[in-house]
């Protein structure tokens, strides 16, 4: 079984660790040095829910968890999105919807 934890900012980034003391420290870290408003998150990848992210026919990224998302550029994965800023969930894209 994979035991991973991770430590993820307000923006989606995300970086991983081996251990729990691990990440607490990389965030102390973090918080340390900021010089902007982000917050950041510890969690265990196996004890995260799935937020599934559709995009719209303009261009917003809606989520599962109720909210709406824009990037001036690129996809989930360019932005290294791998988490859910709204609700810390994995990020999950989902297939575009067929025309109706």
């Amino acid at each position: 079984m994979i035991n991973v934890w991770v430590i993820a900012d307000s923006s989606g980034r995300f970086w991983d660790t081996k251990t729990k003391a691990e990440a607490v420290e990389m965030k102390e870290i973090f918080e340390a040095n900021k010089n902007n408003n982000d917050t950041y998150r510890i969690a265990n990848l196996r004890e995260i829910h799935d937020c599934p992210w559709s995009l719209d026919d303009d261009g917003n990224w809606e989520t599962t968890c109720g909210n709406y998302h824009t990037f001036l550029e690129g996809t989930l994965l360019e932005n290294k999105y791998m988490f859910c800023p709204y609700c810390g969930g994995r990020l999950v894209e989902v297939e575009e919807r067929e025309a109706k």
